[in-house]
């Protein structure tokens, strides 16, 4: 059974064993008795409404969506996306005004397009949007990165547990194109 949640409820259900293995966005805290691998270290991409003036751009500068609203998901708890996105805002030299909370890529996506606001969302989930009224724009160096990794019980030798581990840590011969930048 597939199950979407939060990084820190991905750790509470670990813990809890109500799941044998968790892929996570950004990486789990560092926690005795779990463990966890880079899979993927993708770069974020703005997400725009259409009609924003910087969406036919081929790329932008983080702090050219200093004015705008953002679109994120919630910042506690952490670790969050959230976090990783506001750090990298700050980075550039603002702080991001919240315009709505959401617990779903796809709501991200439809705020976006009816003009709430911008959010940041990795390349690959980029790609699978297409056409909904969202222009995806690059972002100029510095990239902010999108890592996923995944997550298990350190002791945990099932066969189906080490099969999908074994196909996920080999992510980076699946998908070349994709794989963690070193």
């Amino acid at each position: 059974m597939l199950d979407e949640m939060l990084a820190a409820e991905i750790a509470e259900a670990l813990r809890r064993r109500r799941i044998d293995v968790g892929f996570a966005r950004p990486a789990l805290l560092p926690e005795a008795g779990l463990a966890q691998r880079l899979i993927l270290d993708e770069p974020y991409v703005a997400a725009l409404p259409r009609a924003h003036p910087l969406a036919a751009r081929g790329d932008i500068a983080l702090a050219e969506l200093s004015d705008d609203a953002f679109v994120l998901y919630p910042v506690q708890p952490e670790p969050s996306v959230t976090g990783l996105i506001v750090a990298a805002c700050q980075a550039a030299g603002f702080t991001p005004r919240l315009a709505q909370e959401v617990l779903h890529l796809q709501t991200a996506i439809g705020l976006i397009a009816a003009g709430v606001g911008v959010s940041l969302v990795p390349e690959a989930a980029a790609c699978a949007q297409t056409g909904r009224g969202v222009s995806y724009v690059s972002l100029a160096a510095p990239v902010v990165m999108a890592p996923l990794t995944i997550a298990w019980h350190e002791e945990d030798v099932s066969p189906a547990v080490q099969r999908l581990l074994d196909i996920a840590l080999r992510w980076r011969e699946i998908a070349p194109g994709l794989a963690p930048r070193n």
